[in-house]
């Protein structure tokens, strides 16, 4: 009985260690695309607070592209989990994020709040 009860628990840590693995793997393949990195270069050093006056040009160039790229719903919710994974690890701020498309004067599609529930 004993030896029943490690074995499930050895199991169960398996499959949720797993299911770490899996989420992670799907947030690189979505980032490893290209979509929100190119925003993401373009736009670093405006991310982090270093260019206080607004995007420069190649920045904006980088969100219209992001845009572009991101046509279908499954696109656009990779693109939204790369820029959330990505705030957290640079310390992004998530207002200037979101505010690009209006900063860039593009007519954004969706939403690049970090924010936001990627899956909706």
């Amino acid at each position: 009985m004993q030896e029943k009860k490690v074995t499930i628990a050895l199991l169960m840590l398996v499959l949720v260690a797993g299911m770490g693995v899996t989420t992670t793997l799907s947030e690189n393949q979505a980032c490893a695309s290209g979509d929100a990195q190119v925003l993401l270069e373009r736009c670093f050093a405006y991310l982090l607070g270093e260019v206080p006056d607004g995007p420069l040009p190649w920045c904006c160039e980088g969100v219209s592209a992001v845009f572009q790229l991101s046509k279908t719903p499954q696109r656009r919710r990779d693109v939204c989990h790369c820029l959330k994974r990505d705030t957290a690890v640079f310390h992004f701020d998530p207002e200037k994020l979101k505010m690009l498309p209006q900063d860039c004067k593009i007519t954004s599609r969706f939403s690049l709040d970090p924010r936001q529930n990627c899956n909706s």
